[in-house]
């Protein structure tokens, strides 16, 4: 079971408390299930128990933790419920002019877009999972609001056919998105 939330980072006491909730209806291996972030700078904290990421995800809330791990873990379940035979594809594209290197003025960046699509056996998509190494800080440290920044916006364009899809931030490190 893969899963992608539009958080800045992914913790150790939110997959444990996933997995734990799967595990009370479906089976499921050790190694079975990965949960990533889109690593949003616009994304809610509170979900963070641990001192040192509170700096980043602010003051935990226990009823935020519980509300996200349990919606979490409902629609892992229900994707495990509705699993069918499926065919799987990928590929990767680029895209040079939506990244930049925001440490080394025409520093190194990296434009890859890999992703994997899956369909059901008669074509119908069911999902997506795309990976761009480029903080999702599209919306500046002005921005208030809560957003996916702009993988929410590529998800809800790939999602237009019914699929679902799924994010991964990869190595982002000095990598920032740029704005058409």
């Amino acid at each position: 079971i893969v899963g992608a939330v539009d958080l800045l980072a992914m913790t150790d006491d939110i997959t444990r408390e996933v997995e734990r909730l799967i595990r009370r209806e479906i089976p499921l291996s050790p190694q079975g299930l990965i949960l990533t972030a889109t690593h949003t700078h616009s994304g809610f904290g509170a979900v963070a128990r641990r001192v040192v990421e509170g700096f980043a995800a602010g003051e935990y809330d226990e009823r935020v933790f519980r509300a996200l791990t349990e919606h979490m873990a409902r629609a892992a379940i229900a994707a495990y419920r509705g699993l069918a035979p499926a065919e799987i594809a990928w590929g990767e594209a680029t895209a040079p002019e939506f990244i930049t290197n925001r440490m080394i003025p025409n520093g190194f960046v990296d434009p890859a877009v890999p992703f994997l699509a899956i369909r059901r056996l008669d074509r119908t998509p069911v999902a997506y999972l795309v990976n761009f190494s480029a903080h999702p800080t599209v919306l500046k440290a002005d921005n208030f609001l809560l957003s996916g920044d702009f993988p929410g916006a590529m998800a809800r364009a790939l999602e237009a056919d019914g699929a679902t899809a799924l994010y991964t931030a990869g190595a982002v490190a000095d990598q920032t998105a740029v704005a058409p």
